[in-house]
């Protein structure tokens, strides 16, 4: 197998030229001609010499992939950190992102689906209770109108349809889950992924951006990737305030902790946005390397904000996926 052409990872140009005047020495930096990018040598001759153990997209087997995610989520959630160690050098795998990320939503949303339902269903059961105490102090024809009330919640009419609606909030929604915490957040992180895609949008669309950064933009649609979809993370979280806030209704515990549940939601929606911002910020100074004035990155900052609309079209399209999803849904009973 020959040996990877030596380009500069920056703006994908080619170094054999230069590597062809060494004579007497391997120098181990260089300067890229085309875009002035500062090269390690050993790094642009081999890029698979750069490993770091715990970022998910290194990963080379399915344990290292389990065992890395959360570690790239740590260091992702500080975007300075994130850029200083991932590198334009560094290999990169999207679809180990996309299954990393894929396998932690999944782990998240069974535990979600298991608080949603573990809430409904110690409501119906206080409720029971309450009942069936109240009935032993009625009068006999009292008792089988009140009887009535009586939730079963061992039948097959209670848990498919309960399970089911916790495990497809906030795709459906019916009388049991009814704060929306979940679809308003869902739509926070829709408006973070058109913010990204905007980002995109103005590294690539423009040939006066293409040319003052020299970027390839093969490193802007990853950033795209993995700024978009992060946020995803989010609604996992609000689907927890959700149970928490079902169960408000009859534990004073929660009532407690439900008081916190809206400061929680806008701390979390202002932290979604600042983060996808810093993000775009941390790739473009740290991670790419270009000298932007900080006009430029506040003028560029508050046109991502374009991305707004690219959001609501998104959640248009998705309008008929939730609909097939609410059609499914009655079909099997839920």
């Amino acid at each position: 197998m020959p040996p990877p052409t030596p380009i500069c990872p920056k703006c994908g140009y080619d170094q054999s030229g230069t590597i062809a005047t060494w004579t007497d020495r391997c120098p181990l930096q260089g300067t890229c001609p085309e875009c002035g990018y500062i090269l390690s040598w050993p790094d642009v001759a081999n890029p698979s010499r750069i490993h770091h153990r715990w970022f998910v997209e290194h990963a080379t087997s399915k344990r290292q992939l389990l065992r890395r995610t959360l570690p790239t989520l740590w260091f992702l959630l500080l975007p300075n950190r994130y850029w200083h160690r991932v590198t334009m050098e560094s290999p990169r795998s999207i679809k180990r992102y996309f299954l990393s990320l894929t396998l932690l939503m999944l782990f998240l949303h069974s535990f979600t689906t298991a608080a949603l339902f573990a809430s409904n269903f110690a409501y119906h059961y206080q409720t029971n209770a309450t009942i069936n105490q109240r009935l032993s102090t009625l009068p006999v024809a009292q008792q089988q109108q009140f009887a009535r009330l009586l939730t079963d919640v061992s039948s097959s009419d209670y848990l498919i349809p309960i399970i089911g609606e916790s495990f497809l909030v906030p795709l459906i929604f019916r009388d049991n889950f009814s704060e929306g915490i979940a679809s308003g957040i869902f739509g926070v992180a829709l408006v973070c992924l058109g913010i990204s895609i905007m980002w995109m949008l103005l590294y690539c669309a423009f040939p006066v951006t293409r040319k003052i950064t020299k970027l390839r933009m093969v490193h802007v649609s990853r950033a795209m990737i993995v700024a978009g979809f992060a946020p995803m993370l989010v609604i996992e979280f609000a689907r927890l305030l959700e149970a928490v806030h079902y169960a408000s209704i009859y534990s004073n515990f929660m009532t407690q902790i439900s008081m916190l549940i809206y400061p929680m939601i806008f701390i979390g929606v202002l932290s979604m946005l600042v983060w996808t911002q810093w993000f775009w910020i941390a790739a473009t100074k740290i991670g790419w390397q270009i000298k932007a004035k900080w006009w430029e990155l506040v003028l560029v900052t508050t046109a991502s904000f374009l991305g707004m609309p690219i959001a609501g079209l998104i959640m248009l399209a998705f309008k008929p996926v939730r609909a097939a999803v609410e059609h499914f849904a009655y079909w099997v009973g839920i």
